[in-house]
Parts: structure tokens; C-alpha cells; sequence
């Protein structure tokens, strides 16, 4: 039986539109999904793709992948490992860094939007994983338990609402 009813291909993807009512489904799958799983291994097969592996004692190991692209940004667990770059990119050594061993707490959604939240918590802290699947401007932002952009996978400097670092 599959762990996952939303097991999306690549293939799919292209044909896929973030709305906000499917931001609301997958977030209801993921929460109750999710929760009480850890996080065993973070890669990026592309500049634009996040995986994180996820392991549970009682399930197979599920992979939450976040598809950043520019105009079509989506994000969904599969049971198939991705690959994974040969060098991986600063953001995903942040995530590896903050987030490996971390345990999924919740999963958080607020309706009508394209924003999906998912709480994790470490021996250092918690820390909340935000994707971003705003057409355009699709970001995966990692901030502290103080709300401070730990890290991004895009940084912007815009006046009305800028994505930097805190210092």
C-alpha cells in the first residue's frame, strides 16, 4: 500500500498551478503526514529543488520535495529518492547544519494563501521551514524560534518585503 497519495512526478509538475485551495490540501496530507518524523538527510538536485528525506520507525522513508521554480512552484512528498548535486549549495548547508536530525513538530497553513509552514524542533532550538509558492517569487526560508531569517534560498532587498539574513 502507498504511504503517500499525493506521489507526484516531475512529469506532473509542469501541469500544476499553486492555488490556494491545493496549498490547503497539501498541507492538510503533509500534517498528517509529517509529524513525528525526522529529518535523516537534506540535498538539492538542482538550484531550484530542496529534498529533505524523512524517516519514521513505523513508515517508509518519504521525501519532501520542494520545486521552486519561477512559475510554477510546487512541493510534495514522494517515496523515490531524488539525486542529488555533487557540491551541495550554501542553503542546503545551512539546512543540513540547522535541520538534520530535526523532528517535524506541525505543520502550519493559513487558509487562502500559497504559504506552507513546517515546524521543526532540535537540540539547539526550534526552527520553522517556510515555502514560499507565491508565482514569481517562490522562496524556501529557514528562520530561528525568534522569527529571524536563519538563511533563504533567495535573498531580496526590496523595500516592501525585503528577505535578508539576520546579523
Amino acid at each position: 500500500s502507498d504511504v503517500c497519495s499525493s506521489d507526484l512526478s516531475y512529469v506532473h509538475l509542469e501541469e500544476l498551478d499553486l492555488t490556494p485551495l491545493l496549498a490547503t490540501l497539501l498541507a492538510r496530507e503533509l500534517k498528517s503526514l509529517l509529524p513525528g518524523t525526522r529529518v535523516s538527510h537534506i540535498s538539492q538536485s538542482s538550484p531550484d529543488h530542496v529534498e529533505l528525506s524523512l524517516y519514521h520507525p513505523d513508515r517508509p522513508n518519504l521525501y519532501l520535495v520542494t520545486a521552486l521554480m519561477a512559475l510554477k512552484p510546487i512541493l510534495f512528498l514522494t517515496g523515490q529518492k531524488p539525486s542529488a548535486l555533487d557540491k551541495p549549495p550554501n542553503f542546503c548547508r545551512s539546512l543540513r547544519k540547522n535541520l538534520e536530525y530535526a523532528q517535524v513538530v506541525d505543520v502550519l497553513h493559513a487558509p487562502g494563501q500559497r504559504v506552507i509552514e513546517i515546524l521543526l524542533k532540535t537540540h539547539e532550538g526550534s526552527f520553522r521551514l517556510i515555502f514560499e509558492g507565491l508565482p514569481k517569487y517562490p522562496n524556501l526560508i529557514l528562520t530561528g524560534s525568534n522569527g529571524a531569517i536563519i538563511s533563504a534560498l533567495r535573498y531580496r532587498n526590496d523595500p516592501v518585503r525585503p528577505v535578508l539574513p539576520q546579523v
